[in-house]
C-alpha cells in the first residue's frame, strides 16, 4: 500500500508536473505540496478541502487519491464515526458498492431529498 503523500506524488510525476505547478492547480503553496508528499509531520492525511482541491488539479476525483492507501474517503477525511449507528451502517454499506452503484444510491438519494423538501 502507498501512503497518500506517495499517490500524489505518483501522479504528479506521471503527468510531469513540478510541485509548483501541482501548487498552482490545486489553489496551494508548494511548501505545502512538499510536506504532503512527504508527510511531514506525521500526518496521513491533510484536510478533505485539500484532497478535494488535490482531486480536481488531477482531474480524479477524491476516491482515486484514497483507495491506493487501503483506507476509504470517510476514515481518510477524519469523519468515518458518527454517534449515530444508523449513519455509520450506511455508510459502511454505501463503501462497499462500486462506483456504478454508488452513483445510482446518490441520485436516488438526491431525488427522494428533493420530492420530501417539496
Amino acid at each position: 500500500m502507498e501512503t497518500f503523500g506517495q499517490v500524489v506524488k505518483r501522479e504528479r510525476a506521471a503527468r510531469g508536473w513540478s510541485q509548483q505547478r501541482l501548487a498552482n492547480e490545486a489553489g496551494l503553496n508548494r511548501s505545502h505540496v512538499g510536506q504532503i508528499e512527504r508527510q511531514d509531520g506525521g500526518i496521513a492525511f491533510p484536510q478533505y478541502e485539500t484532497i478535494l482541491a488535490i482531486s480536481r488539479a488531477f482531474g480524479l476525483i477524491p476516491r482515486q487519491l484514497i483507495e491506493p492507501t487501503g483506507r476509504t474517503i470517510m476514515e481518510a477525511s477524519g469523519q468515518y464515526k458518527t454517534d449515530d449507528t444508523e449513519v455509520d451502517e450506511l455508510v459502511q454499506l454505501f463503501n462497499r458498492l462500486p462506483d456504478d452503484d454508488r452513483d445510482r444510491l446518490i441520485a436516488i438519494a438526491r431525488a427522494f431529498y428533493q420530492l420530501r423538501k417539496d
